[in-house]
């Protein structure tokens, strides 16, 4: 992000525009919110997944990610320069792919 757009993104975040938005995405649930990557629930943050609609986002621009996955996703787009939304995708595979293995292993250790 420029640094004139890191400023103006965290202002709108403290904004009442924010709020409002957030709001509406997590009353919008229909079930307890989880962590789209790692289906984590509790304290979630909202990530966009692009913002090109800033101020004025659908609930379809926003996902809910725990501080975890939220944090990997920006440290992936910093270091690697992959766009935000292929990180968040690329962890969510990481993360299924791990509990798969994790999984597999409690199998073969009751059947061992």
């Amino acid at each position: 992000m420029a640094p004139s757009f890191r400023s103006e993104y965290a202002a709108y975040l403290k904004s009442d525009t924010w709020r409002e938005t957030r709001a509406r995405f997590f009353n919008s649930l229909k079930k307890q919110a989880v962590c789209y990557c790692c289906n984590a629930s509790g304290a979630l943050q909202l990530h966009h997944r692009n913002c090109r609609r800033l101020g004025r986002e659908r609930l379809g621009d926003l996902v809910a990610l725990c501080d975890a996955c939220h944090s990997r996703v920006h440290r992936m787009h910093e270091t690697t320069g992959i766009a935000l939304w292929a990180s968040v995708e690329k962890i969510k595979r990481w993360n299924a792919e791990d509990l798969r293995r994790r999984n597999q292993r409690d199998i073969e250790a009751m059947t061992a």
